[in-house]
């Protein structure tokens, strides 16, 4: 028999909390700690291809074919802390095929476990929000008045001279160039006068912050 719970019934629900979920842009599923399914929004129901109403009251081996080891949402119940940025390429027993990233958190009432919220995004969704901020820095660059060139970099030291003429070098070679050094030291200054006194300079100059980039998409 199908174990009907409801998420505005349970204990971790709160007040709004299941209207906003549901028209969230990621994947969100939320378990009890048995691994029954109490909420399963719009978003989880277009990227795995099924209706939520058949998913809610199910257990999760009943709606993906995975295990409790190949299950990020059994791992977090299991071990009582948030299983983050879990890659997967899994399948529902409907035969969808997915890849996938997802971030699952425990949720915790007191000191007792009482379930599980998993958000999962869709790789196919991140590559394309990665490729319009790619655009739009493309657009950004090649729209800027002013870019830094070896001229707008002032310094007089030995040291700094060197650099100057390293990076000049550096500009002349068409083999990719790594530049150190702490936060606020000009790295970026010293890219785009790189990028500018090269063969390249006709071409935009994009920054990407990498921080910002799963590590496994990167």
């Amino acid at each position: 028999m199908v174990k009907k719970t409801s998420f505005h019934q349970s204990k971790i629900s709160c007040k709004g909390l299941a209207d906003i979920l549901s028209e969230f842009d990621d994947g969100v599923m939320i378990t009890d700690e048995d691994g029954t399914i109490l909420f399963y929004n719009k978003e989880l129901s277009r990227i795995d291809n099924i209706d939520r109403k058949l998913a809610i009251g199910k257990k999760i081996s009943e709606v993906y074919n995975v295990n409790e080891e190949s299950s990020p949402t059994m791992q977090c119940l299991r071990q009582g802390r948030p299983i983050l940025r879990f890659a997967q390429f899994y399948l529902t027993r409907q035969g969808r095929s997915v890849f996938a990233l997802q971030n699952v958190f425990p949720l915790i009432d007191g000191e007792r476990l009482t379930g599980a919220i998993n958000f999962i995004r869709e790789y196919s969704t991140i590559e394309r929000e990665m490729d319009i901020t790619s655009r739009f820095h493309i657009q950004k660059r090649k729209h800027k008045d002013s870019r830094t060139s070896f001229n707008n970099i002032i310094g007089t030291s030995p040291e700094f001279l060197w650099a100057i003429h390293t990076a000049k070098m550096a500009a002349a070679s068409p083999s990719p160039i790594m530049i150190c050094g702490e936060t606020g030291t000009g790295k970026e200054m010293f890219a785009q006068a790189i990028h500018n006194y090269g063969q390249q300079k006709q071409n935009p100059f994009i920054a990407i912050n990498c921080s910002a980039i799963p590590e496994t998409l990167l």
